[in-house]
């Protein structure tokens, strides 16, 4: 488990989710701070959002194009590709 080193960096796990396809999402967090960073087979950076459509409006208007809104049991999810390939994704709880 990777998140064995993030634990000994100080950081401690927000969630531990089963994906439902043999996979866990697992959140993790440094004490009293609001970032967390999300380990999962998936790489990207996830915002946290609590309009996604409003978002992926403002997104569309500067030529940013998005995937489809994907509902979950942890949230509403969106992905986005920067022209290089990045992944960025929009989540609504």
């Amino acid at each position: 488990m990777c998140g064995i080193v993030y634990l000994k960096l100080g950081f401690e796990v927000n969630a531990e989710v089963s994906m439902g396809n043999g996979e866990t999402w697992l959140q993790m967090g440094l004490p009293g701070q609001v970032t967390t960073i999300s380990l999962a087979k998936f790489q990207g950076i996830v915002f946290e959002t609590d309009d996604i459509e409003k978002e992926i409006g403002l997104l569309k208007v500067k030529g940013i194009q998005e995937g489809q809104i994907d509902p979950t049991p942890w949230g509403r999810f969106a992905w986005l590709q920067d022209p290089a390939g990045n992944k960025l994704c929009l989540h609504q709880k």
